[in-house]
Order: C-alpha cells, then structure tokens, then sequence
C-alpha cells in the first residue's frame, strides 16, 4: 500500500494487490497488534507506547463520494495516511469474507482506521479527524461554530437533491431546469413552500457568519472550511454529466461548475474560504496529483 506522499494515481494501483494481503495488512493486522489511543497517551512511559507512531488508513471506493471530506483534512494538516480505494468487486469479496472491521459501517464504506480503533459513518469519520487533527477550533465556542456551519452545509446539500427529486432528472431538459432553478433563484422574496431556499438563500447567510479572513472559524483551516470547499468549490473535469451514480455525481456537486463559480462572485467572504483552502500546500499537492477519477 502507498502513502500520502505518494501521487493518487499510484496509490490507486495498489488495489491490485490480492485482496488476502489487504485484508491481512490494513484491515485486520493493525487492529489487533497496533496500541490504541486509550492505551497509549503523550505521558505513557510505557516503551511499547513511547516508540508507537498513530497510524491512519481510510477505506473507500475510488471515487470521491462519502470520503473526500476527511481526505482533505489529511491533506490540509499534512497526516500520512493509507488511502485504500475499493473497487465494487473488491468490496464485495471483503463483505464474502464477512471482514469484522465492516461491521463499524453495518458492513459498508467508509472506514476509518486509527491504530486498530476502526469508525464508520462518513459524518463520525469527519468530526473525529478533526479533533485528532486539530481542526475543529480552540475552544468550545469555536468547536460549536465549526460544527453548526457544517450542519448547514448539509442542509444546502440536502435542499439540492430536493429540489431534484422534483423534476425528471432522466431527462436531460429536466435536469438543467432543476440545475437552473438551483443557481438563479434569489434569496428573496419569500416563495411559497420555502422555493427561496436554493443555493443563493444559503450563502446570503452563511456570507453573514463567516468574516473575509479566508477561514470560516478561527485563524486556520477547519472542518468547516474542508465541508465548504468540497461542496462549493472541488471540480473534477474528467467525471461527466452522466455517470452510471446519476447526475447528481458530476464533476461539480451542483451540476454547473461555471454556475455556481458564477454565483460564488457575489459571496467573497465563502469565496475566499474556498480558495484558501484550496491552495494550501498539501491541498495543492493532492489535487495536482489526484489524476483521473470515475466519479
């Protein structure tokens, strides 16, 4: 397996390892001779402790998708990590062997591996790295911001596939109109049924609560920052309009990358967090280096 100073397109090669040796090596080896955190504190004088190194390895399908949050995290704080991507037939060979880590997630992706303390849930996986990380604030007000920002992130996310559950998105006419309708309604006037509520109505809010530091909270990245910037403003060209994951799997989460950068000129507070934590050194080196992905 590779590490996070190796460019993603090698690391994705070593999926073609046999699965017995990733099974072995990631998924059952570290769980069971690696100390874990609750053994091992910064004022252990154990040796076995003192000479332990925390280790990360995130399992996922090769694509974005649920894990590309904490991927950025890794890669904004600079954290080696094992980056497994899966594919579809090797996923289902590790749930044929009925792997225990699987049973974190109710036997689905993501995983988060820390030196053998295995979590699922792609939100947990999140929180959790930022704590490990120190990116979730510096005290608990900070902490509370960061995490009600990320909660309305969600909330914009979830108003798109509302909004597109309303229209025939297997229709190409149908699913610009939608993709339309989410990037020019105006936050105001009010419309009946909260219709308001597109993408202009949740940044006109979100450009009140963030300051124009380039950070969402604090005077460094935070997690809130990483949920910004993979929602508003992460691209992949090479994935289309059409993939065998829907539309809504494009190379711009809402569909229109030129719509939505279009947009984002008129917020420059959430703006320039975006492109903060896009340039950021080990962001840059990710996505320079991330090469080609399905989705």
């Amino acid at each position: 397996v590779q590490s996070l100073f190796r460019p993603p397109n090698e690391r994705v090669l070593k999926m073609r390892i046999p699965l017995v040796f990733l099974l072995l090596s990631k998924l059952l080896l570290v769980a069971t001779t690696s100390p874990t955190d609750a053994s091992c504190s910064s004022t252990s004088s154990d040796d076995t402790c003192s000479s332990f190194a925390p280790s990360y390895s995130l399992t996922y399908f090769d694509g974005r998708g649920l894990a590309e949050v904490a991927r950025t995290l890794f890669y904004t704080t600079n954290t080696p990590f094992t980056d497994i991507r899966l594919s579809n037939a090797e996923f289902r060979e590790l749930k044929r062997k009925n792997v225990t880590d699987l049973s974190a997630n109710l036997g689905r992706l993501p995983l988060l591996n820390h030196s053998g303390f295995v979590l699922g849930q792609s939100a947990s996986i999140n929180r959790y790295l930022a704590h490990q990380l120190s990116v979730f604030g510096s005290n608990p007000s900070e902490t509370a911001l960061i995490d009600s920002i990320v909660e309305h992130i969600l909330d914009m996310k979830a108003a798109y596939k509302s909004l597109l559950s309303e229209y025939d998105t297997d229709s190409d006419t149908e699913f610009h109109k939608a993709v339309e309708e989410w990037h020019s309604t105006p936050p105001s006037p009010l419309l009946p049924k909260k219709k308001n509520r597109q993408l202009r109505w949740y940044l006109s809010f979100l450009e009140k609560i963030i300051p124009p530091t380039g950070y969402s909270v604090g005077a460094s990245p935070s997690l809130s920052d990483a949920y910004i910037f993979n929602l508003l403003f992460e691209f992949s060209p090479s994935v289309s309009y059409d993939t065998e994951r829907g539309r809504i799997s494009a190379g711009h989460y809402f569909g229109n990358y030129q719509k939505t950068m279009n947009v984002l000129e008129e917020f420059p507070n959430v703006k320039k967090v975006c492109t903060t934590f896009r340039d950021g050194e080990g962001m840059k080196r990710y996505l320079d280096n991330r090469g080609e992905i399905d989705w």
